[in-house]
């Protein structure tokens, strides 16, 4: 059985690219499968959503999903859109090597070895 579907137009959007998340895009676009995700907020009105937002950052578009009654869609990513943000990814990326943060001197409280009586 065939799932049904609804087409509509829900606007247009700006995809907006940030420099700190160039690692996010190029990882988006080296899966094998690049991704866009839509973000759409139901609404009151004649139009059953209003679109809210697209993006191409993964970490992103799964925030989005903890706003509310967001409703966010995963779809592939058009290869226009891809070539821009390769581009952008290309233009602005640098590669920042991991810091492992050092404590700050604080001890902790011995722990407690915890052991179940069975």
């Amino acid at each position: 059985m065939e799932a049904e579907t609804t087409l509509f137009y829900a606007g247009e959007a700006a995809i907006e690219l940030h420099r700190t998340e160039t690692s996010s895009y190029r990882d988006n676009l080296a899966s094998g499968a690049p991704a866009l995700w839509i973000v759409l907020r139901p609404t009151a009105s004649e139009l059953p959503y209003e679109l809210v937002a697209v993006t191409a950052d993964p970490a992103e578009g799964e925030g989005f999903t903890d706003a509310g009654n967001n409703l966010v869609e995963q779809v592939p990513m058009p290869l226009d859109i891809a070539e821009m943000v390769g581009q952008f990814v290309a233009q602005h990326h640098i590669d920042r090597p991991f810091v492992k943060r050092r404590r700050d001197g604080q001890t902790l409280p011995d722990r407690k070895e915890i052991t179940s009586s069975d």
